[in-house]
């Protein structure tokens, strides 16, 4: 399952954008949560897949060398598995979030501006909006992109070949002592 395939699983209905009261003064007429929903699913879309790709590398591989430094001499398999499996995740998911968070706020701050250049005649005005909508809906969006990232580990094909790996790492460790 690529990640446009689990960002679409997550319900739309979930998502609710932060519409800052100070942008009725600005412009009122307007849908705001609209028009972040449409720049928050493109922004998305077009930093997802390197994100999420590097995180889960990076989260897989470290994880590797955490459990076979931290758990050489443990015998239960299952606390292995389950500690990889919570470890691997979390990192990815946290990695995601923090690399997703500059190149979302460019596209976001891309997106916002063409869909509104059209709504808005002053462009002072759509600067704030623009800036307004970023503050309080970026982690929103990095929390989205989290998810999948977590997502994407327990269901990527590196992390079932990395359970096999640990548990063969495991027989060799309990064979040599």
């Amino acid at each position: 399952m690529n990640s446009l395939q689990l960002m679409a699983a997550i319900p739309r209905a979930d998502i609710y954008f932060r519409i800052n009261e100070k942008l009725n003064a600005l412009g009122p007429q307007l849908q705001y949560s609209k028009i972040m929903d449409v720049a928050l699913d493109k922004a998305i879309k077009e930093i997802i897949g390197p994100v999420i790709q590097r995180s889960v590398t990076i989260a897989s591989r470290t994880t590797k060398e955490l459990i076979l430094k931290d758990y050489a001499m443990e015998s239960d398999d299952g606390a292995i598995s389950r500690s990889a499996h919570l470890m691997v995740g979390t990192l990815a998911g946290s990695l995601a979030h923090v690399t997703s968070k500059e190149p979302l706020r460019v596209a976001l701050l891309s997106h916002l501006r063409s869909l509104l250049q059209n709504l808005i005649s002053n462009s002072e005005n759509t600067e704030q909006i623009i800036q307004l909508l970023i503050n309080d809906n970026l982690d929103l969006g990095c929390a989205l992109i989290e998810t999948v990232a977590t997502r994407k580990v327990a269901l990527s094909e590196a992390y079932a070949f990395f359970m096999a790996f640990t548990s063969s790492i495991r027989i060799s460790l309990t064979s040599i002592l």
